[in-house]
């Protein structure tokens, strides 16, 4: 008798369009975090010009485009985010807040000096850390000076993001919609108390429907955006669904399902490395997820924007101009420590640390850390990743652009999309595996280039075994991934182990959402619990 008659989960896996499911995408391309590290630049020499292939280019093509500010400060931090932020307790950092406001202030002038000042720009996101650590006059003062240096249209999407409590603030979000913000978004990530607490989150789930209603009543034309996470250590199908019928309930203006990513950097994956909190959700369990979400939002009245986003009554331009913005090259212009975009057809990541940030700005230096030219056929291959997170393939570029023919072929036989308007669309089969659409189509380059984002050389050891054993339930997972890929791209994770084991001044740390993490430390293994043979261990309990 075969394996697959006897493990009832392979023979589920024989209907799946990919061998496992994991939650890995691409939502930035190419990946700024392995771009190559610039000198800050000074005025004049930023941003470059144009690749040759980019600049000779003409199109007709009227994307929309958007400012994005990263405000770093966080009166709380969550164990599971990869973004930079900085611990501000509200009785200490006044003088931090300021001196960092008047360096985005400078910033702002300094982009209002380059090409940027005459882009139509249709959404501006204040996002973080959290915003609303931030008083509504200094965030007023971020904003005129926007207006006053770039092209923003007069309908354009203003979103501030925040936490919940400190938008109950007496006053707070009255005058943060007298200033000109139009839509805020807020995060809960669980509603679970168990699950809350494994991923330490610091503030109250009564917040949250608090927040919706203040603001309706406050201006019931201002969109309310919600967050939440599916996929964490310790989160159940059960218990995901609870939160679903809940946030139903409250019904806000568009709703963002993050899909949990171990990010190296994170307390959270520290926790899973060293046995003291689960493995996230991966394989069966995250499948179910996905499914279960993408059902029953919709049947609440909400549209998919995204492969991660649903929208009752909100136009949600974030989504739209973050993925592309809808034409051949759209402009991301990102302000603030750690903040990454794409302008003139370069793509840039800024430096993360507030200090560093701080004292360029202080040198008239742009705080450009890493930078690097799109040819046309990355710019191609960038418009092709994020129209698959947009759900839509235009023909144009389907016509145009040879993976993307050989792709659609491939998907079309296998009912992953469709023809639709204008090009093809992700069918509900599809969007269940949006991001191992992407991963398929990945250039081989891509694809090593991004194996330390899944951990160090030496983590990443165990994945290239032809059949290891003790493995925790999302490395095995991932090693099932790689091992599918075929043995032409398997070689090619092994030849660039076998470099960076070769050349020790290569770097060998994973790579998380900042950047390279340097070597990381050893950490106990626990014992392994097969997703093919058991469910998780710890699955619903709140053991720390």
């Amino acid at each position: 008798m075969s394996t697959r008659e006897t493990n009832p989960a392979l023979a589920l896996r024989a209907d799946w369009a990919y061998p496992t499911v994991l939650p890995y995408s691409l939502k930035v391309y190419p990946i700024v975090q392995t771009a190559p590290e610039i000198e800050a630049p000074r005025a004049g020499q930023w941003p470059w010009a144009k690749h040759r292939s980019l600049a000779q280019r003409s199109t007709v093509d009227q994307p929309r485009n958007q400012i994005y500010l990263h405000v770093p400060f966080c009166p709380f931090l969550c164990h599971f985010c990869p973004l930079y932020k900085v611990d501000t307790p509200s009785s200490q950092n006044g003088s931090r807040k300021d001196q960092f406001v008047e360096a985005m202030l400078r910033e702002i002038r300094m982009y209002g000096r380059t090409a940027a000042a005459g882009t139509p720009f249709h959404s501006v996101y204040f996002g973080g850390g959290t915003p609303t650590e931030l008083t509504p006059t200094q965030l007023g003062l971020l904003l005129d000076e926007l207006r006053d240096n770039f092209d923003i249209a007069a309908d354009a999407e203003i979103t501030l993001e925040g936490v919940a409590r400190q938008m109950l603030q007496p006053g707070y979000l009255a005058e943060c919609y007298d200033r000109g913000f139009n839509r805020i978004s807020f995060g809960a990530q669980s509603l679970d108390p168990e699950v809350r607490k494994l991923v330490g989150r610091g503030d109250s789930v009564s917040d949250y429907p608090a927040v919706i209603e203040l603001s309706r009543s406050l201006n019931p034309n201002v969109p309310v955006n919600l967050e939440i996470m599916a996929g964490t250590p310790g989160q159940s199908l059960a218990s995901l669904e609870r939160d679903v019928q809940l946030l139903m309930d409250w019904a806000p203006d568009s709703l963002d399902v993050l899909y949990y990513v171990m990010m190296h950097g994170t307390k959270l994956v520290d926790h899973i490395q060293n046995g003291t909190r689960p493995s996230p959700a991966m394989g069966e369990e995250l499948l179910a997820m996905r499914r279960m979400i993408n059902e029953t939002i919709p049947a609440h009245g909400y549209h998919q924007v995204t492969a991660e986003a649903f929208a009752r009554s909100d136009r949600d331009l974030f989504a739209d101009t973050s993925f592309g913005g809808g034409g051949e090259m759209n402009t991301v212009l990102a302000l603030g420590p750690s903040a990454f975009g794409l302008l003139e057809g370069t793509t840039y990541h800024n430096v993360c640390d507030l200090k560093q940030y701080l004292k360029l700005l202080g040198e008239e230096r742009f705080p450009v850390r890493r930078a690097m030219k799109l040819t046309r056929d990355v710019a191609q291959m960038r418009r092709f990743m994020l129209s698959l997170v947009r759900l839509q393939l235009p023909e144009d570029l389907v016509q145009s652009y040879r993976p993307a023919r050989r792709a659609v072929r491939r998907w079309l036989e296998a009912g992953l999309v469709a023809p639709a308007p204008g090009g093809y669309e992700l069918t509900e089969t599809g969007k269940l595996w949006y991001n191992h659409m992407q991963m398929e189509v990945l250039p081989h380059k891509d694809r090593a280039r991004s194996l330390r984002m899944f951990g160090s050389i030496d983590e990443q050891r165990v994945l290239l075994q032809p059949n290891p054993t003790g493995l925790r339930s999302h490395e095995r997972e991932m090693w099932l991934q790689m091992r599918s890929e075929g043995r032409l791209r398997f070689w090619l994770y092994r030849m660039y182990h076998w470099l960076h084991d070769a050349a020790p001044f290569l770097d060998r740390g994973a790579i998380g959402f900042t950047g390279p993490r340097g070597e990381s430390r050893s950490r106990r293994r626990p014992a392994a619990v097969d997703p093919l043979t058991s469910r998780r261990a710890f699955a619903g309990t709140g053991s720390a």
